[in-house]
């Protein structure tokens, strides 16, 4: 993608795409889950399961919606790495401040 993106960059409003980048980038299989949990004297502490997941690649998503709107960029990536917008369960942001 970041070639992709440095081909097209005329096309493109760098903030516009990291904006919808940030709101569409998707953990696979974690929503509602807790990432922090207390350990000790309830120090905080993230979880080893959360570090594993985020550390995986086939765990990370982008939502249809940066698919739609920035072809160009999306061009030659795995099709496995788009999450369609009917399969959530909360809404989701725009990037538009």
């Amino acid at each position: 993608m970041r070639d992709n993106f440095i081909r097209h960059r005329s096309r493109y409003d760098l903030e516009h795409v990291i904006g919808l980048y940030c709101c569409a980038l998707r953990l696979r299989d974690w929503f509602g889950r807790n990432f922090i949990h207390r350990e000790n004297d309830g120090d905080p502490q993230v979880s080893k399961e959360f570090i594993r997941q985020i550390m995986d690649g086939s765990k990370w998503a982008l939502l249809e919606s940066f698919w739609i709107e920035f072809p160009d960029l999306v061009q030659g990536l795995d099709p496995d790495v788009m999450l369609r917008q009917e399969l959530l369960t909360r809404p989701i942001c725009t990037g538009t401040p």
